[in-house]
């Protein structure tokens, strides 16, 4: 989405609210937040000047401190003089992320423009890493930018001044399932260069502006499929970021509702996306560690969109989101048991439909799909012993119904457990390779430990 955007919803950010949102990403494996900035103004600079100034004083789970790194929007940035001003006033700072002592840095886009250079590699050769060192003390930048648009099978040997390759693609953009063809190559490509690959993983994609009005298909348990397709790869990426901690204007956030949406977001009220940053957990565990973390308590997340495609909005000024038809009216849900576990069926209602599933095993993520076939009202996931008998149960907190006035494709999402209240937890945490996570000013990551 453009930035200036994402950066007005942390216009009025105090620095206890940068704090808040720092510890809850720490907490959940969180290692790092790619702050997504335009324009060097005055508050925006000053918004980052908070944000490292506090980040130095939060504690990972690993006792580390919680680290930022900015991530150039160059949607909004054209000139060189913008990037120099950019890096030369944050990277040197103590909260920045380094990576055997480099810095990094990344970009949103960028691969179009040569920054006044011969090409793209002398471009931002000059105006971004020449200034990093020749600074005091001089810096060798870590440059790993998302340029996804290039041929992955290229993008890195073509341009030596990248340091790894970064790849925005987290969303199937036509009916068909998410896969990794494209890490595949982006990957090969930067480990035959002997640099590094940076993943992205989201768990939706719907924006309804004037401007901007498409969904990405984010059916079929995305999140999880993501996820579990990146762990698989035979070598697993270096890097994988979360898109989004608060894009609230693209629905892929996964950390609270906090500041100020752009204007006219109008499908974000009752959307809580804190189950998703919940479920990163297991799969953070699962990442850094190479193996299948231990499942500890019962619980079910699960999600929806709100209203039928075939739904038709009486009051909206805007038509259906395009590529809209491509998603699938279901009830999404994922079960995490323990090995103890005495569940044995997941039942899943709306209105008057119910579906129960028995192909459920312990230790392990099972997902399933319970299409709601033109059904509407509550809805409802419960696990039941192998009897039948409740075990636990929780109602969504949005009911699904087609009397709509505007489109909305945004997801519900929610979690069935014995510890979650109703709603989601107050507290705000940052998400062998590192995790990192898209904040918009801003964005967030992870990482290994190589």
């Amino acid at each position: 989405m453009p930035l200036s955007w994402c950066l007005l919803i942390l216009l009025n950010y105090s620095r206890s609210d940068w704090s808040s949102q720092c510890n809850l990403a720490a907490s959940h494996g969180i290692d790092a937040f790619a702050l997504n900035v335009g324009l060097p103004d005055g508050w925006q600079l000053q918004q980052v000047k908070n944000a490292y100034e506090v980040a130095d004083a939060i504690k990972t789970s690993t006792g580390k401190s919680f680290k930022l790194f900015l991530s150039l929007d160059m949607s909004v940035i054209q000139s060189a003089e913008d990037v120099t001003t950019w890096v030369t006033s944050f990277v040197p700072l103590s909260a920045q992320l380094l990576i055997d002592g480099r810095p990094l840095v990344s970009t949103f886009s960028g691969e179009a423009n040569k920054l006044g250079g011969e090409d793209l590699s002398s471009g931002w050769q000059a105006a971004l890493k020449a200034p990093l060192a020749q600074g005091n003390p001089p810096l060798d930048a870590l440059f790993i930018p998302a340029w996804s648009s290039l041929d992955p099978s290229t993008a890195v040997s073509e341009n030596p001044v990248v340091d790894g390759i970064m790849t925005w693609n987290s969303w199937p953009t036509g009916s068909e399932e998410i896969n990794t063809l494209d890490d595949y190559q982006f990957q090969t490509n930067a480990r035959d260069s002997k640099k590094l690959y940076m993943a992205g993983v989201s768990p939706c994609f719907f924006t309804h502006y004037k401007d901007k009005n498409w969904i990405y298909k984010s059916d079929d348990n995305l999140y999880i499929s993501r996820w579990m397709k990146l762990i698989s790869m035979p070598n697993a990426p270096d890097f994988i970021q979360i898109i989004s901690w608060n894009d609230y204007g693209e629905s892929h956030y996964i950390g609270p509702r906090l500041g100020t949406p752009p204007a006219d977001t109008t499908w974000l009220d009752g959307f809580d996306h804190q189950s998703w940053l919940k479920m990163s957990d297991y799969f953070i565990k699962w990442y850094k560690a190479g193996a299948r973390p231990t499942i500890e308590e019962d619980s079910v997340h699960f999600n929806y969109r709100p209203h039928s495609v075939n739904a038709i909005a009486s009051a909206d000024t805007l038509p259906p989101p395009t590529n809209a038809s491509v998603s699938v009216d279901a009830i999404y849900a994922s079960t995490y048991l323990s090995a103890a576990s005495t569940a044995a069926q997941l039942r899943i209602r709306v209105g008057d439909m119910q579906q129960t599933f028995t192909n459920i095993t312990k230790s392990e993520v099972n997902t399933f799909t319970a299409p709601w076939n033109g059904h509407t009202g509550r809805v409802e996931v419960a696990l039941l012993d192998n009897t039948g008998k409740e075990l636990m149960k929780k109602h969504g907190e949005v009911p699904i119904s087609n009397d709509i006035k505007t489109y909305n494709f945004n997801y519900a999402a929610d979690v069935l457990s014995k510890s979650a209240s109703g709603t989601a937890p107050a507290l705000l945490v940052l998400p062998r390779v590192h995790i990192v996570l898209s904040l918009f000013i801003s964005q967030v990551a992870i990482y290994q430990m190589c």
